[in-house]
């Protein structure tokens, strides 16, 4: 596959008829059914349209629909579905991923929590969370026209950078700017006898909820020493009480047009937070 840009379309159809005469004069054979040697501004590329004009990235409407007919259907004979008519829901949602984000993976977690107890792929599948699973299936059918865009010119400078880190006892989090803001929280027993992933991800959660107000509209740095919560904040969780959490601090996020940029750190860096 070659793509060729430029701003000046006598250019552009410079560049194109090169390529296509070197092509021609080393011997390949092109398949004009499928290239394009004139300039256009959008064109679909590997089952997602490429638009130049605002440097975009979308899901052709085609698989959107497709997507949505399936839904219809899984969600009217719910819960009376195999794993197979479930995975292959999931499956299409997943492979929008590189145009609607982590978002895909974040929202699919409970299906694939009831595809991975299934006994056959064509036996209905017992439900251990029904309900969440008909949530996501219900948001995606709400939501993937919403969401069906990337705009790859978008860039966003972090305002605000902020360490968190739990321990046995509590959770503490401040922020660098935002007059130094910090957080803290002791664990009742309960909360203490959790994993030290758990409580990590607690922790991000309570200071994200605290600080919501002040966060509104921002673009975070957030830092944490515990790896696994980089990646559950980023596709959430194959573990149920993980991923409730990962899902809230993804609803705290929506509510309030809060991104964040999480990153793991060393220990021995995030000794403040501490």
């Amino acid at each position: 596959m070659v793509f060729g840009m430029f701003t000046d379309k006598s250019k552009c159809i410079e560049d194109s008829n090169f390529v296509k005469k070197s092509l021609e004069d080393a011997g390949f054979l092109i398949n004009e059914g499928k290239s394009i040697f004139s300039p256009v501004q959008s064109l679909e590329w590997l089952s997602i349209v490429w638009n130049a004009s605002d440097f975009s990235l979308v899901i052709p409407d085609r698989r959107v629909n497709d997507l949505r007919v399936s839904l219809v259907s899984v969600i009217r004979r719910f819960p009376n579905i195999t794993a197979r008519t479930l995975a292959q829901v999931v499956g299409k949602i997943i492979s929008m991923a590189p145009v609607i984000g982590n978002v895909a993976r974040i929202m699919t977690k409970f299906c694939y929590m009831a595809i991975e107890c299934r006994t056959e792929w064509d036996k209905w599948l017992l439900f251990p969370c029904p309900y969440k699973v008909l949530s996501e299936l219900h948001f995606w059918f709400k939501n993937i026209n919403s969401l069906n865009i990337k705009l790859l010119g978008h860039y966003s400078k972090s305002h605000v950078v902020i360490y968190s880190d739990a321990s046995g006892k509590g959770a503490g989090a401040y922020s660098v700017e935002l007059d130094k803001k910090i957080f803290h929280e002791t664990w009742d027993f309960s909360e203490a006898q959790e994993s030290s992933t758990w409580r990590e991800l607690k922790a991000i959660e309570l200071a994200l909820i605290s600080f919501k107000n002040v966060f509104e509209g921002k673009t975070l740095k957030w830092y944490t020493d515990n790896q696994n919560c980089v990646k559950i904040v980023k596709a959430g969780s194959m573990n149920e009480k993980l991923q409730i959490l990962a899902l809230s601090i993804f609803s705290v996020c929506i509510q309030k047009c809060i991104s964040i940029d999480i990153q793991w750190i060393p220990r021995s860096q995030n000794s403040q937070a501490d």
